[in-house]
């Protein structure tokens, strides 16, 4: 009789499990949450598997006061709902300061709490833009910084190209579809290759969507360190504003590094979190019919 006993208490207890596992809920999904300076505030981006815990998910930035992020303490900044922009869900929030700021996203049905790192504001006070900002190079996601400069400390442009005419061929915007040829100059590998000389760039453009110019930009070749290739959008042959989708370089071991610009409202061309600053000089290459092409402004690393 006892063994009878053990035996029904062994599978009533072998249904009670089944019956937990067959009710137990699944793990919430979980979510990655970014977080970037520019010269108005912070902004950055809700990443995840599913689409239910992106769209308008609230989040809110935090001021960090002591050592540790702890938001039951920390003083409250703002919040924003995450939204779709240029295929990715983007927040942004107002701080004007170089305090230490970092965001939350709480839990919500189905959905795992997210939060950032911390990164340092940047006051609309100070001049020259994000004094901090390393220049843009290959290794630059190894360090603190989201945020890169293609200026060197001291200069006006931070990239340069130099294209010559091919015999009576103009090098110019206007044309409808083109490609140019030349040497680039600035931060390794964007202008300058890895001994210090002036980079084989090329530049080429095609119609795009919504109006716009497709713009590529190759330097160093097309593959291989020292490399980089520049996909990016221009309103229109005389817009100062390039948009870049992405520019991806190559690290020394065959790794590659992704920035972009953000494009945030309000931010010009050449500032921190608009799009880079373009000058297109036509007739400035061998016998008038070459170009010269200068940017400047500031990289994100695409995480």
């Amino acid at each position: 009789m006892r063994k009878l006993f053990a035996v029904v208490a062994l599978a009533c207890a072998g249904l009670s499990l089944l019956a937990v596992g067959a009710f137990a809920k699944p793990a919430p999904t979980p979510t990655k949450l970014t977080i970037n300076p520019y010269a108005e505030g912070v902004f950055g981006y809700l990443t995840g598997a599913k689409q239910s815990c992106l769209a308008n998910r609230k989040v809110v930035v935090y001021e960090q006061v002591g050592a540790k992020r702890d938001p039951a303490t920390d003083h409250k900044v703002g919040g924003d709902k995450a939204s779709l922009v240029e295929g990715r869900y983007r927040y942004a929030v107002d701080t004007d300061t170089s305090d230490d700021f970092y965001a939350v996203a709480a839990a919500i049905k189905g959905c795992a709490a997210a939060m950032s790192g911390s990164v340092k504001g940047i006051s609309v006070a100070a001049t020259g833009g994000p004094n901090s900002a390393p220049v843009c190079s290959p290794y630059t996601f190894e360090g603190p910084s989201e945020i890169c400069s293609l200026q060197r400390p001291g200069q006006e442009w931070g990239i340069s190209y130099d294209f010559p005419s091919r015999g009576t061929s103009a090098c110019s915007l206007s044309k409808e579809s083109y490609n140019c040829d030349g040497n680039a100059g600035g931060p390794f590998p964007f202008g300058d290759s890895w001994t210090g000389s002036r980079n084989a760039v090329n530049m080429s453009w095609n119609p795009g969507p919504n109006g716009y110019k497709a713009i590529v930009v190759v330097t160093g070749g097309s593959s291989g360190y020292g490399t980089s290739r520049m996909e990016g959008r221009l309103p229109n042959a005389g817009s100062a504003d390039l948009y870049v989708d992405k520019w991806t370089v190559v690290q020394d071991k065959g790794a590659t590094t992704e920035f972009f610009t953000p494009n945030l409202p309000g931010q010009k061309a050449g500032e921190p979190g608009g799009p880079l600053y373009l000058n297109f000089e036509g007739g400035k290459g061998a016998f008038g019919l070459g170009a010269e092409v200068h940017l400047k402004g500031y990289l994100y690393v695409k995480r």
